[in-house]
């Protein structure tokens, strides 16, 4: 009996491992500050307390990042900016602008500053402009009182905009 509770030890340990690790979905949340989740309502960018339901459908806080386009799994808008606006103003569109496209990069002291959620696994970076006058520059947020969202291509942004892969738990 002994012997086999020891041989069970590092069955449930390997089970324990696999279970919180989780399974990856095809979305991804943003986050534009700690704990605040870049969302979609109503056609406009809001900051929500979480990314939204299940990780593996469609939902306004959940993000497909692709061929240098990030797109909303829910209303399919692409949030995108101006590469020729020296203002940096990122907005939401329904098609891709011609020559807008982005990179995520993981910053040098690679620490994540804006959220700790499991469900947020290790794939991750800041959003940077990979094309454009404000090339190589991160969107900034502002998060007004009704909790909409203002982003701006900035060279020296206030705050980060994190992009990390959503896991599935069961």
């Amino acid at each position: 009996m002994f012997r086999s509770a020891l041989l069970a030890i590092p069955l449930c340990l390997a089970l324990a491992a696999a279970a919180q690790a989780g399974i990856k979905t095809s979305h991804y949340g943003i986050t534009t500050g700690p704990e605040e989740y870049l969302t979609v309502k109503g056609g406009k960018l809001v900051a929500a307390g979480g990314y939204g339901g299940d990780e593996r459908k469609a939902h306004p806080g959940h993000w497909l990042v692709e061929g240098g386009q990030i797109r909303n799994s829910s209303t399919r808008q692409y949030l995108t900016y101006d590469p020729a606006d020296k203002e940096g103003k990122v907005f939401l569109a329904d098609k891709p602008v011609k020559g807008a496209e982005w990179r995520v990069r993981k910053p040098k002291d690679a620490k994540r500053k804006n959220s700790k959620s499991p469900a947020l696994g290790a794939e991750w970076g800041v959003i940077q402009a990979s094309s454009g006058v404000l090339q190589g520059c991160p969107p900034d947020g502002e998060v007004g009182k009704d909790k909409g969202v203002r982003l701006f291509l900035r060279k020296e942004p206030k705050r980060n905009v994190e992009v990390a892969r959503l896991y599935f738990h069961y």
